[in-house]
């Protein structure tokens, strides 16, 4: 038996949505003693702050872990929108660099009016959610969707980088086109 967190510490004080990965490392939401609440990881040896509400999130709502200890969660933002399960869907402690997608976020030509995490991530850093949106005439569409990971490497040269983004801007408008008739040949077949 392994203890990865407990009451006995000046940090924590209670403990909700807990996972661990292959590896061993557990995630898991806790309150500390001051009353923020936060996601942390630990193995038995240490344990790691990923966010609190310190900043601007003001309630996360689960979480998880993978084997390579990339970790998503879904969160609330202070100033967020109203009526809604979750702000966003997060990988880190900054709300606007470490976001998956969020209310107000374009998707599918629409706009994302609702999002559920689907509390998973995989081993190569993709991400299951459901969204609701509402499209350019006002029809809610409803979905399940797969975010991809968006690799971190090292800065190259400003017109290769160029090159890059417009061949993904290209390739993601074609896609966007096929998946929108896809989806709306999949409406109508139902």
């Amino acid at each position: 038996m392994t203890t990865i967190a407990d009451t006995t510490s000046l940090l924590l004080s209670g403990f909700s949505e807990v996972g661990i990965n292959n590896t061993g490392t557990v995630i898991f939401d806790a309150s500390r003693k001051d009353g923020k609440e936060g996601i942390f990881t630990g193995n038995g040896e240490t344990i790691t702050t990923i966010a609190d509400i310190s900043s601007s999130f003001s309630r996360f709502i689960r979480n998880e872990i993978n084997d390579n200890n990339q970790l998503a969660f879904g969160a609330t933002l202070r100033n967020g929108a109203k009526n809604v399960f979750i702000d966003g869907i997060f990988t880190g402690s900054d709300p606007i660099a470490d976001k998956v997608i969020g209310i107000g976020d374009s998707l599918l030509g629409g706009t994302v009016t609702n999002l559920f995490f689907g509390e998973s991530i995989n081993n190569s850093g993709q991400i299951p959610f459901f969204a609701e949106l509402i499209d350019d005439s006002g029809k809610t569409i409803t979905g399940v969707f797969c975010a991809d990971p968006v690799s971190k490497s090292i800065p190259e040269s400003t017109s290769t980088l160029n090159l890059l983004a417009f061949s993904a801007l290209s390739t993601g408008l074609t896609l966007k086109g096929k998946l929108k008739q896809k989806l709306t040949v999949r409406i109508n077949n139902l």
